[in-house]
């Protein structure tokens, strides 16, 4: 489902599939063993950060990923973890927990809040948020395709190349600058009702004493001012 208001694409993400095949149109290409960070200010994306799992080590890594985004003015955060294929994951025991639990303390000494985690491992997904009565113990598919963010993209003429490498190719051969839509140059509106169910994050775990329900969907345009902040 695509609009346009003044020239501008609207990608419309109501849940966290979604999210996750908007991901690539933000950054320009799909990302692998990653660590993604996405930054909402007012709802809408202000940044995008992408790191490296093997960079993880590093603990002022994740310092910096947090100051990029507060210094681009995101006050909410969500985080979506793409691990290998052949990862084993059991719902109890998801992979790169820690990883979420930092970044979400993090945040949280720099002000902002984690309203949701993801982990995306070979075409499924899983929210670090779930209890038992959320998340099916195999996950949830990622929805594709069958998107709408990702048919709308397709749509508007967005693209997402399959990994880094094939963006770096791409911006070589060019003869102009390669269209690259990161997070400077696109802007979302989030689901509000499902970061208000989410987050914030308190101790590396969510705090449900702060949830409200909305059926509220979402929308995801791209911006007319130029762009703040991307790392990928």
């Amino acid at each position: 489902m695509t609009d346009t208001h003044a020239g501008a694409t609207i990608l419309r993400v109501r849940e966290p599939g979604d999210l996750i095949e908007a991901i690539p149109y933000l950054l320009g290409f799909h990302p692998r063993e990653s660590l993604v960070v996405v930054g909402l200010d007012d709802g809408r994306v202000c940044v995008t950060a992408r790191v490296d799992l093997s960079e993880l080590t590093d603990a002022g890594v994740l310092a910096s990923t947090v100051r990029i985004m507060r210094d681009s003015g995101a006050s909410h955060v969500l985080a979506v973890i793409y691990e290998a294929q052949a990862a084993v994951v059991e719902r109890a025991a998801l992979p790169r927990r820690e990883v979420i639990g930092a970044l979400a303390a993090c945040l949280a000494d720099a002000g902002a809040d984690l309203v949701d985690a993801l982990l995306v491992v070979d075409g499924r997904w899983w929210s670090y948020a779930c209890d038992e009565g959320c998340c099916p113990p195999e996950g949830r598919e990622v929805p594709g395709d069958a998107s709408p963010a990702a048919a709308a993209a397709t749509y508007a003429g967005l693209v997402a190349r399959a990994d880094r490498d094939e963006l770096r190719a791409a911006q070589s051969r060019a003869t102009a600058p390669a269209r690259r839509y990161d997070a400077g140059r696109q802007r979302a509106r989030a689901n509000r009702g499902w970061a208000s169910r989410r987050g914030p994050w308190r101790n590396g775990t969510p705090d449900r004493r702060t949830t409200r329900p909305s059926r509220r969907g979402t929308a995801t345009r791209p911006p007319r001012e130029p762009p703040r902040r991307s790392l990928a």
